[in-house]
């Protein structure tokens, strides 16, 4: 064809003259092109599969008929589209310098017409291919979730939950490539000029992708971690936990693991974010609309397309062009509003891809309270099941003096009970469990999720019904929340809190502060609930303290003190309290009572405190109501 216009060119100076050539060739090549253009837009349409008609359909225009979807991939698809739509931009180049000396746009729109219906339903096709590959994830977590758990190597059959949460995970991340062919191809077709279609696509499939991955192993691991009939894969920890299974370390690792996918997910999401904002805003707005753009002459495959899009796509096509797109299929003026924000201000995180967004912090949240739940959930069951210990209100037969005296041999006969060393060797291991974690690479992924308020967030139910359990207002309450909070992010950045580091140093490495920040956020919020959960199983699930009870009461919170200052912590005030009310004699309670409520009824750690010195009143028997 080219060989054959040089030679028409020639003709054509010889007969009209050489400035009246290129005017008559480009009208025979527009000519010669449009008797091609039927059976040029059937080949591109074979491309698409057997339905490639119906592909082309709005999904409500399709009655339902999906037929043709797994045949695109074998026909090519639309990415097969684009790549003949370059190779056609690339043909009008060679064309172009020898039909005109610049940029003859009728030639460009009669050569390009077949590929106009694929720029108008360009959100349907690569919304179709989209879908489908949710689908096909869909069915690979399906298979995953209903094979049996089973050890690896063991007789069962079925995979261990590690090695099905780590195939889980390996496909969370899938979505971003996918978009980023996703990108190119848009570029590559229309340079950009489907930019708003774009980043819908982009939206729908980031929450799909989202939404097909991570609530199936969210569910999974809460089913095998929490579930009565789960037992212990891991020999090293063969404790009950609070339904009345094993703590088992794999569970805690992989929940570990789903946290650093999910944080590893919003990374991207934020790359994503920023990519999307400059494309937006500088690649498609000067290849669009900026003056150098329309200035150039050069007959190269990008202004080519440029000159397509510019003339077919954002602007009235020419009357003597038929089968043209009416303007009003997306007007430049839309488009470049929506593009102009973009080009003066790039948006804040999380304002591009609102709905990926907000997904991925409500699944980031569910993750952070499921690994919060499996670290207490032994914990939890122990401290609950001190109430149903006899010792409690059991006489020793020692005057109350003698019980409360460190002088006294009484005073020295109880040892920490099994269920607060259980407790303590439970929180030492765990720990160490975190810290190896945190010195693992996995910590720069799991950083921006963890951090001081979120960590109070989950400690809150826990200290909200030892507050209910005392009677605390709701204003006492927030009160008690905003003063005890504001240790544990104080000390995120000036106390090491882990057994094998202790205060960081300023001149270690960034990694080291980040793996004890992460570390110290986990031992405060642990301690933190830890303790709440203590004060509720006393404060209201028993019934009555004798002195021996008030003794081993004392022996049992002074164990606590001593590991979480083995941990670094500093001395809890709330746990220190109930260790010292317990060794109060009934005058110094009394006086304590009486003398504390007028300057402690703004809230705040004081108003917890007066509240265990009137419960323990009550369960010694000095007071038997409180009003106010």
């Amino acid at each position: 064809v080219l060989d054959f216009l040089t030679d028409e060119r020639r003709r054509c100076s010889e007969a009209f003259g050489a400035s009246a050539a290129p005017t008559v060739l480009a009208h025979l090549t527009r000519e010669i092109f449009l008797p091609l253009q039927g059976s040029f837009q059937q080949r591109l349409l074979r491309l698409l599969g057997p339905g490639g008609a119906t592909s082309l359909k709005a999904k409500g225009e399709r009655g339902g008929e999906e037929e043709g979807q797994e045949e695109k991939e074998e026909g090519g698809g639309f990415p097969a589209v684009v790549d003949l739509f370059g190779s056609t931009t690339q043909f009008l180049s060679a064309l172009l310098p020898i039909t005109a000396t610049a940029i003859h746009t009728d030639v460009i729109v009669t050569v390009l017409q077949p590929f106009v219906v694929f720029a108008e339903r360009y959100e349907n096709l690569e919304g179709a291919a989209l879908e489908i590959s949710i689908q096909k994830k869909s069915k690979r977590v399906a298979s995953l979730l209903n094979q049996k758990e089973g050890k690896e190597g063991g007789r069962g059959g079925g995979k261990a939950v590690s090695s099905r949460m780590e195939e889980l995970l390996d496909m969370c991340n899938s979505a971003y490539p996918v978009l980023e062919a996703l990108v190119e191809r848009s570029l590559a077709f229309s340079a950009g000029f489907h930019a708003r279609e774009l980043l819908r696509l982009t939206e729908k499939h980031l929450s799909a992708d989202l939404t097909s991955t991570f609530p199936p192993a969210l569910h999974l691991l809460r089913t095998l971690a929490l579930s009565p009939s789960s037992t212990s894969s891991s020999p090293s920890s063969p404790l009950p936990t609070s339904r009345g299974h094993f703590f088992d370390n794999d569970h805690l690792q992989a929940a570990l693991r789903l946290l650093q996918a999910l944080g590893r997910n919003l990374l991207a999401l934020r790359r994503r974010e920023k990519e999307m904002g400059r494309l937006l805003g500088s690649t498609v707005w000067t290849q669009l609309f900026s003056d150098d753009a329309a200035d150039s002459h050069l007959p190269s495959p990008s202004s080519v397309q440029v000159a397509w899009v510019r003339a077919v796509l954002l602007s009235s096509p020419p009357a003597s062009v038929p089968s043209s797109p009416p303007a009003s299929t997306s007007g430049a003026l839309e488009l470049k509003a929506f593009l102009r924000v973009f080009e003066t201000q790039q948006p804040m995180p999380g304002d591009l891809l609102k709905g990926p967004s907000r997904t991925s912090a409500s699944l980031s949240w569910e993750a952070l309270s499921l690994l919060h739940t499996l670290c207490l959930s032994l914990v939890r069951h122990r401290l609950q099941a001190l109430t149903t210990l006899d010792m409690w209100g059991e006489e020793g037969g020692e005057k109350e003096t003698d019980a409360l005296d460190p002088g006294s041999a009484a005073f020295y006969s109880n040892l920490p009970q099994p269920y607060v060393t259980q407790v303590g060797e439970h929180i030492l291991s765990l720990i160490q469990h975190l810290e190896d974690f945190a010195a693992s690479n996995a910590l720069e992924d799991v950083e921006p999720l963890t951090t001081s308020g979120v960590m109070d967030r989950l400690v809150e139910p826990d200290w909200r019904g030892a507050a209910q359990a005392l009677g605390m207002s709701e204003a006492e309450t927030s009160a008690f929340l905003r003063a005890i909070a504001a240790p544990t992010a104080a000390t995120t950045t000036s106390s090491g809190c882990s057994s094998s580091s202790a205060v960081t140093p300023k001149d270690e490495e960034k990694d080291d502060d980040a793996a004890a920040r992460f570390t110290n956020l986990w031992v405060h919020a642990i301690s933190q609930a830890t303790v709440a959960l203590l004060l509720r199983a006393v404060l209201a699930g028993l019934p009555r303290l004798s002195n021996k009870g008030l003794q081993q009461l004392q022996t049992d919170a002074q164990y606590l003190l001593t590991v979480f200052d083995n941990l670094a912590l500093p001395p809890h005030p709330i746990l220190t309290h109930l260790h010292t009310v317990a060794g109060w004699t009934e005058e110094e309670l009394r006086g304590h009572i009486e003398g504390g409520r007028a300057g402690r009824k703004e809230g705040g750690i004081a108003a917890m405190q007066w509240r265990v010195e009137r419960r323990m009143a009550e369960l010694r028997g000095i007071l038997v109501t409180f009003h106010g």
